[in-house]
C-alpha cells in the first residue's frame, strides 16, 4: 500500500526499464588473479607467539612516547572468558581501572557487575581519546611510527 503511493507507475514497467538499461551496459570487470603460495617452517603456535610479542613491543613503544598514564596499554595472558584457553589481552590503563572498580563495587553490593563490552560502550569517548593519542604520538614521532609499523 505504501509502496504504491510512493511510485504511481506499475512496478513491472519500472523494473523492466531498469533491467533493460543495465543488461545492455553491463561489462564484467577484468581482474587477473595471482596464485600465492606460502610455505612456512613455523607452527601456528610459533606464529601466534611472534604476533603476541610484536603487539607487546608495539604498545611498549607507544607507552614510552605517550604522556598520559591512563592511556598506557598493558598486555597479559588471560582466560577471562572462562574458556581455559589463554589469549593475550591488551587493555589501556583506564579500562583496567574501570574493570577493577566495577568488580569491587559488585563485591561490596554497591552496584551490579557490568560486562566488559558494556563498560567499553559506556566509555567509548575515552577510547576515542586513546585513538587520538595514538595518532598524535605517530604524527609527532614519524620515525618511531615507521619502526612500529615495520615491526608489526
Amino acid at each position: 500500500m505504501f509502496f504504491a503511493r510512493a511510485f504511481p507507475y506499475p512496478l513491472s514497467l519500472f523494473s523492466f526499464r531498469f533491467s533493460a538499461q543495465t543488461e545492455a551496459s553491463f561489462q564484467p570487470p577484468s581482474v587477473s588473479i595471482e596464485e600465492i603460495v606460502v610455505v612456512s617452517q613455523q607452527t601456528f603456535q610459533r606464529l601466534r607467539t611472534q604476533l603476541d610479542l610484536a603487539e607487546v613491543a608495539l604498545y611498549a613503544a607507544y607507552n614510552d612516547l605517550n604522556d598520559l598514564d591512563e592511556f598506557d596499554v598493558s598486555c597479559k595472558k588471560s582466560d577471562w572468558a572462562g574458556t581455559h584457553i589463554q589469549q593475550q589481552m591488551c587493555w589501556p590503563q583506564f579500562m583496567t581501572e574501570l574493570s577493577a572498580q566495577n568488580a569491587q563495587d559488585w563485591r561490596f553490593d554497591i552496584g551490579m557487575l557490568v560486562p566488559v563490552d558494556q563498560l567499553q560502550l559506556n566509555n567509548r569517548d575515552k577510547f576515542d581519546d586513546l585513538r587520538e593519542s595514538i595518532r598524535v604520538v605517530a604524527l609527532e614521532h614519524p620515525d618511531a611510527a615507521a619502526a612500529l609499523l615495520r615491526g608489526w
